[in-house]
């Protein structure tokens, strides 16, 4: 049954006021998205049995993080509400006598969605490390104001600086840059999910592949004469390769992205032994470094590694450097 008027205007009422909420340019991206996708399911999909119900969900959760929501809430909504809008183009793929063209243009939406929810994903967890480096900031703060007040009450230079140092390596654990558990677990979640979405889009490129050429062969060969059949055939066949490609691309930067953050535990798991033994200046240069790399951006679309502001070698050249000063 079609969506009535009442569904509409609720959409229409909730529009403007999601994309005003926005506060950096990714996250208004996303809404846009979601809200477009909303747009095609209202325009070509409003009669799949489960279109009306699931906009009703998406325009209640919306509803209930006004009227002030964080950055975090919003994507979260985003993330929801394209996992509603993917079960009804999944629904609308069941329906029998749809054309190749169609089927293909299901596949394409379904593929937005996924694709979106995963920017989703990489936005919340930059939310995430961001809200680390934070608390890590006010945890070195407290950290240094304890060590100021310890010295004031202690008065003995010796005493106050084991104070200093203990309380700076509190806050260097608290922060997460002696790779504590559970920041090196984040990294390992978010390798784990990479990888399985660089498999299923590696799986899809492939299905589009053995689709297009058990169509080639099986499917129904125009006649000499039929021109029309014979340009459906290669349109439903340009689809199919140009959707193998799309897929392909989207697993192979899911692929860079799942070797940078496995790269990043490992490191993680093992930076504490590799600045023991160093020497206590040369080791804050070494977090200082071994930070900025953590915390650096996930590698993008043609390139094997994130933009590191230091490489590995400057950490090398440390240890060295360490070493030749411990001799």
């Amino acid at each position: 049954m079609p969506i009535n008027d009442v569904t509409r205007a609720r959409v229409e009422e909730f529009r403007g006021v999601a994309a005003a909420a926005a506060s950096d340019a990714e996250t208004s991206r996303l809404v846009e998205e979601a809200w477009d996708l909303l747009d095609v399911v209202l325009q070509r999909y409003n009669g799949i049995s489960n279109a009306e119900t699931n906009i009703n969900r998406i325009v209640d959760n919306l509803r209930a993080i006004f009227p002030s929501p964080s950055a975090r809430q919003l994507l979260l909504w985003v993330d929801f509400a394209l996992g509603q809008l993917n079960d009804v183009f999944e629904n609308a793929a069941g329906y029998a006598g749809l054309t190749a063209i169609q089927l293909g243009e299901l596949t394409t939406y379904r593929a937005r969605c996924a694709n979106a929810k995963s920017a989703v994903t990489l936005a919340v967890d930059r939310l995430t490390i961001a809200d680390q480096k934070e608390r890590a900031a006010r945890a070195l703060q407290a950290a240094e104001n304890s060590a100021r007040l310890a010295e004031a009450a202690a008065g003995v230079a010796v005493t106050s600086s084991a104070s200093a140092e203990v309380s700076a390596h509190a806050a260097q654990e608290s922060a997460g840059i002696t790779a504590d558990a559970s920041f090196v677990e984040h990294f390992s979640l978010y390798a784990r999910r990479e990888w399985w979405s660089a498999n299923v889009f590696r799986l899809l490129s492939i299905s589009c592949i053995i689709g297009g050429l058990l169509y080639a062969v099986f499917g129904k060969h125009p006649g000499a004469d039929d021109w029309v059949g014979l340009a459906i055939r290669l349109a439903a066949l340009a689809g199919l390769g140009a959707l193998a490609a799309y897929f392909a691309r989207q697993g192979g930067q899911h692929r860079r992205i799942y070797n940078w953050a496995r790269s990043m535990e490992v490191q993680l798991r093992s930076f504490q032994a590799f600045t023991e033994r160093m020497p206590e200046d040369v080791r804050d240069d070494a977090y200082r470094f071994f930070s900025r790399r953590v915390f650096g951006a996930p590698p993008e679309k043609g390139s094997e590694s994130s933009d590191e502001t230091v490489p590995a070698a400057q950490l090398v050249d440390l240890a060295l450097a360490a070493m030749r000063r411990t001799q």
